[in-house]
């Protein structure tokens, strides 16, 4: 896909500072941004947490184990091990780093029993121990 804006940095610390159309694009530009905010609208505009690459850290072990995350999908998904079934929601596929281990969970996991960063995980882990 080609991009029909730039991005304008500071030149000395890289902070993005804005966008800007490139050149005998601006129709284009904002035929594309109307189609994004209708889909916005409708509810079909997935904002996904993390991105495939991304570590993620589970405490199913008790302790924290990080995974990298390997794809998306969007289906229902049994859980096996807890005998629940997740309807119709973003399932993300994970591996450890040697690929020994690999499973999926669903989105609505984050935050809950799948964490966005150690730190997190840990902080639920200590929570889990003093109840």
């Amino acid at each position: 896909m080609e991009r029909l804006t730039e991005k304008i940095k500071n030149k000395h610390t890289g902070e993005l500072l804005a966008y800007r159309v490139r050149c005998h694009k601006d129709v284009e530009a904002v035929q594309k941004l109307g189609r994004l905010e209708d889909l916005e609208e409708q509810g079909k505009l997935p904002r996904l947490p993390c991105a495939v690459g991304d570590m993620v850290w589970d405490i199913d072990f008790g302790r924290p184990c990080s995974y990298e995350v390997t794809g998306f999908s969007f289906r229902s998904l049994n859980d096996d091990w807890e005998g629940e079934k997740i309807l119709d929601q973003v399932v993300v596929y994970y591996t450890n780093s040697n690929g020994s281990i690999t499973g999926t969970f669903a989105v609505s996991e984050i935050g809950q029993t799948v964490f966005l960063t150690r730190e997190e995980a840990e902080a639920a882990l200590k929570e889990l121990s003093t109840k």
